[in-house]
């Protein structure tokens, strides 16, 4: 009879979470470390004035977030570090791994909401210059903390709901400022266990568009693009955190030159890519 009971129990709760969806937030507890591994492989290739030039790129992190404070309207102050990051490079010139030696155990305080909107991105301490892997990718520090979470739907979701998002986005990637518009759209699928964690399982899929400006050892630089992008995100709402996610995108773009030499090249991403809650 308890079983029976029980299994009732269960089954209405399912019911009324299908109906009635539920509200999706981050609920950090402060003072406890929050860690991930990333992973993530990338391939680019380029056509240089008719030669076909391809760069692949591995890349291995993780990453610490540390929640400092919780202000009365939700949003949350937290320390976010990278203890590993490193990226292996293959193409003609080079075949390497590079770790970025320089931004190693380096916080940055991220502001966010409980949605996971950034809404400051700050470095606390202090890098002591750009090493070879940053010099290669041509990254500010700021930008590697300003996208680590998931944002999340303002209003309640039901399984079979689905939300979208198109807010714009911008950085500042080798002297370029970049503006990144999505259009996706993500869809609750059920429920699934993951890292022993019981988890919403989210699907989203949809475009992005890319358009940028800038200047580079005295050449102007245009840059245009569009792609796809697609995944998978298992977020475990009775923690409030992210749990897993894996993603894969591709992307055709072009890339102008003007200045002392002026040349356009074609070039195609793809990337795929990873991210799991550590114990």
């Amino acid at each position: 009879m308890k079983k029976i009971v029980l299994a009732v129990v269960l089954c209405s709760a399912v019911l009324a979470f299908a109906q009635n969806g539920t509200t999706l937030r981050y609920n950090y507890e402060t003072g406890k470390a929050y860690n991930y591994a990333v992973t993530s492989n990338t391939v680019v290739t380029q056509d240089i004035g008719g030669r076909e030039v391809v760069t692949e790129m591995g890349q291995e992190a993780q990453f610490t977030i540390q929640p400092q404070s919780r202000a009365e309207n939700g949003d949350y102050t937290c320390w976010i570090s990278f203890p590993a990051l490193k990226a292996k490079i293959k193409n003609f010139q080079m075949d390497t791994t590079l770790v970025m030696t320089a931004l190693l155990n380096k916080r940055a305080e991220v502001v966010q909401t409980e949605t996971g909107k950034v809404l400051s991105s700050t470095m606390v301490d202090t890098v002591a210059g750009m090493d070879m892997l940053m010099q290669q990718l041509g990254v500010e520090p700021g930008v590697l903390f300003k996208r680590i979470q998931v944002k999340l739907p303002q209003d309640a979701v039901a399984v079979g709901g689905s939300w979208s998002e198109s807010e714009p986005d911008s950085l500042l990637q080798g002297g370029i400022n970049i503006a990144i518009t999505p259009n996706t759209t993500y869809t609750l699928l059920g429920t699934e266990e993951r890292a022993g964690l019981p988890c919403l399982k989210i699907a989203f899929k949809g475009t992005i568009a890319m358009s940028g400006r800038g200047s580079q050892m005295g050449a102007d630089i245009a840059l245009e693009g569009e792609g796809n992008q697609e995944g998978v995100i298992y977020f475990s709402q009775p923690q409030g955190i992210l749990v897993s996610a894996e993603s894969s995108a591709d992307q055709n773009s072009t890339i102008s030159i003007t200045g002392p030499a002026t040349m356009t090249i074609p070039q195609v991403t793809t990337v795929k890519s990873s991210l799991t809650l550590l114990p």
